[in-house]
């Protein structure tokens, strides 16, 4: 049983953890987040969309297939409509959607929030929401987003299908992180666990000249001196 006041951290957290265990069946996460919708009865939605066969490199199955698209992702959207609990293919996540979230979070590497209630479709029907939205990262690669949606009032604004997305920005270790390409981050994440360059360079199927020259900016960026400096800052 995960304990937590925000449901944005039990998805995060019951993902990886089911990841961890080694669970790719998607009818299980999607069932885990129906379960978590159904327990938290002030959210409108609950959903993730992984990156391209980043969930088990079987996209190619499950095209046009329920709670996927035509290219087999898997983005499962539960909501509710009508009364009901339902699942639909999640949209607007492109890189030419309106206000671009994925790839804004994807670049932000935090949680992420949608203050500002916009409108999307759901079921047929467009619908005003706000969104809170996390990057899920696996050995400090990105793999996806999970999100959380709220049914908000409706606003005036020019163009209420433009989501504003800010990062949350929790922390000052949190912010340097954000200066970190995805590569340096993936880097970043191996170097905190001890790995030498040649044990990251194998792990990411890169050169350890690669790698190291990826230590300098990552230093830089984080304001530290050296790899043993980030371990430590990892530990605290």
């Amino acid at each position: 049983m995960i304990h937590s006041d925000r449901p944005i951290e039990i998805l995060e957290k019951t993902i990886c953890g089911l990841r961890a265990l080694g669970v790719r069946q998607r009818a299980l996460h999607s069932a885990m987040l129906r379960e978590i919708l159904a327990a938290h009865p002030a959210l409108f939605a609950v959903w993730f969309a992984w990156e391209p066969d980043a969930f088990d490199g079987r996209d190619r199955d499950f095209r046009n297939a329920p709670e996927h698209d035509t290219t087999g992702r898997f983005v499962p959207y539960w909501h509710r409509a009508n009364g009901q609990i339902c699942c639909e293919p999640l949209t607007g996540y492109g890189p030419n959607a309106p206000g671009d979230w994925y790839s804004a979070t994807r670049r932000y590497g935090q949680p992420c929030a949608i203050d500002q209630p916009f409108v999307y479709p759901v079921a047929g029907q467009l619908r005003w929401i706000t969104a809170e939205i996390s990057p899920i990262l696996e050995f400090g690669r990105f793999v996806g987003v999970v999100g959380i949606d709220k049914a908000a009032r409706p606003i005036r604004r020019a163009d209420p299908s433009v989501p504003s997305l800010r990062a949350l920005g929790r922390s000052a270790a949190a912010e340097k992180l954000r200066l970190l390409t995805s590569r340096e981050r993936e880097v970043h994440y191996w170097l905190c666990q001890g790995k030498t360059n040649e044990e990251i360079a194998l792990i990411l199927g890169i050169s350890s000249h690669t790698v190291k020259n990826h230590l300098s900016p990552i230093f830089q960026k984080l304001g530290i001196e050296s790899r043993y400096a980030a371990i430590a800052g990892q530990l605290t």
